[in-house]
């Protein structure tokens, strides 16, 4: 979920200065998937297996968070939300302006990262399949992602619908809702992976 307003004194960088950064990566994280894709397919063995999961792993996490925080500001400009520059291009693509956006802007904004990560995970199954244990980790890393963000943020909407102030509603989130949600994503991971091992190739 976007972040709150950073200090005005750093420098700031918008989306599309953002986007150039994180689509690099993402393509360096395809290519590294491919490559890895092709080698245990020509080779097999333990170490391309690895090697292949890993990547694919990190291929379908570096897809599912970027859609996801892009799906947020989609989701606030089709709202009219209000949105501030970020100070480093990292994950987050912008800061949320709590003075100037309401419930609904905020509701919005939650509500298309959400079916930004459900679609993302549709897709993989659709395109992967049948997987090879490269795809099954992508699909397993992207169901692991949705359910890291779902633990974190629908707490938070459902505290919004009952009335609270979207910034009162984000203090629920603390170092114990972390963990949980870490452990509850690697638990939906491992699940999700297991549930492909019949139907690898």
């Amino acid at each position: 979920m976007a972040r709150t307003a950073s200090p005005p004194r750093e420098e700031q960088h918008p989306p599309l200065s953002v986007l150039r950064t994180q689509a690099v990566i993402l393509i360096l994280s395809t290519v590294l998937y491919a490559t890895a894709e092709q080698l245990y397919a020509a080779a097999g063995g333990p170490v391309p297996l690895l090697l292949a999961v890993v990547a694919g792993a990190l291929f379908g996490l570096l897809l599912s968070l970027l859609v996801h925080e892009w799906s947020h500001y989609a989701g606030a400009r089709l709202a009219a939300g209000q949105i501030l520059p970020v100070t480093r291009r990292r994950l987050f693509v912008f800061n949320w302006d709590f003075t100037h956006n309401g419930p609904r802007q905020f509701m919005a904004m939650s509500y298309a990262g959400t079916a930004g990560s459900l679609l993302t995970l549709v897709l993989l199954v659709l395109l992967l399949s049948p997987p090879s244990p490269g795809g099954a980790a992508a699909i397993a890393a992207s169901a692991g992602s949705l359910a890291f963000a779902a633990v974190i943020e629908w707490p938070v909407l459902l505290r919004v619908h009952r009335g609270a102030p979207p910034l009162e509603a984000l203090q629920g989130i603390g170092r114990n809702t972390l963990l949980i949600a870490a452990a509850v994503s690697a638990l939906v991971l491992l699940l999700v992976a297991l549930s492909y091992l019949p139907l690898l190739h």
